[in-house]
This record gives C-alpha cells, structure tokens and sequence, in this order.
C-alpha cells in the first residue's frame, strides 16, 4: 500500500524532529504535571492557612475563646488600630477584639461581641477570617444549646429544621469530581495542539522547500499522498492527547495532597471508562487532523498557515473552554449536544470520569468527527488534484 509507505516515511520524519517530541508528547504529560503540583501547594498552603497565628488585641488573648484556638499559633496587637495596619500591609491575616464585656453577656445570656478585622482582597486571609467564623459557629451552638438546657426547654425550640443529607453521587463521580471540570478540557486540547505544532511543515512547509513537486510527480496518487500525511497527523495528534492522561496519573502519584485532588484513592481510570474516552477521542482527533491538515495545504507557505491555524485554535479552544464550566449549567443534558463539534466529545469524556457514561452522545460525537473528517479529507484530495496547490505566493 503506497499510502502506508508515505504514512511511514512522515511518522519517521516527525519523530526525527526534536520540536515534536517535545511539542507533541512531553509538554502535555508535563505541563499537566506542573499543573497538578502548582495546585497541591496551593491546596497545602491553604490547609497552613487555616491553622496558622490569629492575632488578638492584648487583653482578648486569655480569654476562654481565645484558648478554644489551641491548634493556631496566638499573636498580640496592643491595639485594633495597629492590629488593622498590619493586616493592610499583610504581617498578619486576621486580628480579632472581644468587646470589654464579652465574657459577661455570655455568662448572662447575652450576645458577646467580636470585632474580626481581615482583607477580602487577600485570598488567604479571607480563608482564615472563613474558618475562623465556621468554628465560632461550632461553639455558639454548643453555647445555645447550654442555655436552652439550663432553663429546662427542649433544643427543638432553637433547631425547628433539621437538615439529612443524602447523597447519591457514585464513587467514581466523588473522585472525578475535581477532574471532571478541566480534564476534559485539557484532553481536547492538546488533541489539537499537538498536531499543531507540526502540520504547518507538512504542506505548506513543503511548498516552501519545493519538495511537494517532487512528490507530486511520484507515481505516488495524489490520493494516497494525503491518506499517507494524514495517518501520520492522525497518530501524532491521538499519542499528543493519550501523553495528557498520562501526565494525570504520573500526576496522581507525584502530586502533594493528592487525595484532595484525586480522592483517597487516588487517580484510577476503570478499563469502560477509559474504553470511552478512547472511543470518543478517535473521532475527535480524525477531524481535529483533517481541519488541521486542510489548512496546511490551503496557506501558501508556512508563516500564512501558522496565522491561519491561530485563528482555528480559537473555534477549537472556545467549546472546549465552555466544557470546562458547564457542569454549572444544564446545557450537558440538551439534545443537541451530541451534534456540536468538540463540545460533544467534551461533555463524553466529562461524563466518563464521574461514572455517568452517555454511550447516546458518544455515538452522535464519533458520526460527527468522522463526518467532518470525511468533508475535510474531501476538500483536501480536491486541492491536491489541482496545480495551485503548489503556490507560493
């Protein structure tokens, strides 16, 4: 089969280059890597947050509530006013006053006062004044619950609605649910940039090199040219994607608080949901190929098609970027989804990593990547049989 032949002879060509190696496989497994490590020290710094120094103003640090906070590190301000300086100015994160007669209200069912001086602008110090305010609200329950004890009433009285939780989300959801907004996301995307990096040399580049006349006068069908280029595109653009759920587990067992990012048990992937999104991906990465290699052979050269492809790579990255946000609506559930290119195989590939898998919306995204794989390879065969395919300017 000569196509096979071209196919081969392109693959090795890409795999010489180091640009590819680097562009199509290292840097999604890596960036990816980066990413999930950049996100566990977040998640660590947090965690610190939540359990680093809360200043007092001097004469509210032995009260009985400041030694409730026996896990935090107690600091001292001898006044609000400086206490607020050094929040503005980010020494400290929070600086609570109790009001003089704080102890006293409580003691004679009262409401005690506090004064929580914090900056909403600083994200850590909104997190601390956060669990600050939430373990207040542990103990002024314990505290009603005394008082409506001690004049002998049932605690209904200050509890009329009590609140049971059930929750129905599967396993596999709960340990994809922080994956589940951006993974797919990130798949899609270096499906397409992956192959990106390369395509421009693949015809245009040649036209350039004035290597595309020599092939065009082979005994090689011009047909079987493109099926040849293509395949290799094709290969390079599924292997780029596969590296980015490879960069995921290396991910998952390289990462700091890795549970908070993967689950307890860690980052799995069962064999039917990874048989999913490897069916959802072969359509996918067919027209994300074709469109790519369409491209390649319309531009006159090379610097025209990497303009053209910047301008592709925004249809492309805007559903993918919709799918990264649209578990917070109800378009996921829309009959048309499955028919809208790139959205459809997002919202799959979602759909797979919290066990709800949707082989309906599958199916209509494989019968539309390979559609428009089919009308671009079309359109491709057609620029290849006439003789402006070789223009350069």
């Amino acid at each position: 089969m000569i196509w096979y032949a071209v196919f081969k002879k392109e693959t090795l060509e890409l795999l010489r280059d180091r640009r590819v190696a680097f562009g199509a496989f290292v840097m999604p497994a890596l960036s990816i890597l980066l990413m999930f490590q950049l996100l566990g020290g977040v998640i660590s710094s947090v965690k610190k947050q939540q359990k680093s120094t809360i200043t007092f103003v001097t004469g509210s640090e032995n009260s009985a509530l400041a030694k409730s906070f026996k896990d935090n590190n107690i600091d001292t301000v001898a006044s609000l006013e400086e206490g607020r300086k050094k929040v503005e100015s980010g020494e400290t994160k929070l600086v609570i006053q109790l009001a003089p007669d704080f102890q006293s209200n409580l003691i004679s069912d009262k409401t005690g006062v506090i004064t929580a001086v914090y900056d909403s602008t600083n994200p850590l110090s909104q997190v601390m004044f956060q669990t600050f305010r939430a373990q207040l609200s542990e103990q002024s329950k314990d505290i009603v619950g005394t008082r409506v004890a001690s004049k002998g009433l049932d605690a209904a009285i200050v509890n009329p609605i009590d609140v049971k939780p059930v929750d129905v989300a599967k396993d596999a959801a709960k340990q994809g649910e922080s994956l589940a907004s951006f993974l797919p996301y990130l798949i899609v995307l270096w499906a397409f940039y992956g192959g990106m990096s390369v395509v421009s040399d693949m015809v245009a580049g040649e036209k350039e090199k004035g290597t595309l006349e020599t092939l065009l006068i082979s005994p090689t069908r011009r047909t079987e040219l493109v099926l040849g280029k293509y395949a290799s595109l094709y290969l390079l653009c599924l292997v780029s994607s596969l590296c980015a759920l490879l960069g995921v587990v290396i991910a998952s067992l390289t990462t700091r608080n890795a549970d908070a990012l993967f689950g307890e048990k860690g980052f799995s992937l069962p064999m039917p949901t990874f048989m999913l999104i490897l069916t959802t991906l072969l359509p996918l990465v067919a027209f994300f190929a074709s469109i790519l290699l369409a491209v390649s052979s319309w531009a006159k050269n090379s610097r025209e098609a990497s303009t053209y492809l910047a301008v592709v790579s925004f249809i492309v990255l805007i559903p993918a970027v919709f799918s990264n946000i649209i578990g917070f609506t109800d378009v996921g559930r829309a009959a048309y989804i499955g028919y809208v290119p790139v959205l459809n195989s997002a919202v799959v590939i979602r759909g797979a990593l919290l066990g709800n898998a949707n082989w309906t919306v599958a199916l209509q995204s494989a019968a539309v990547g390979f559609a428009l794989a089919a009308i671009f390879l079309w359109l491709i065969v057609r620029m290849f049989h006439r003789e402006t395919i070789l223009a350069k300017s």
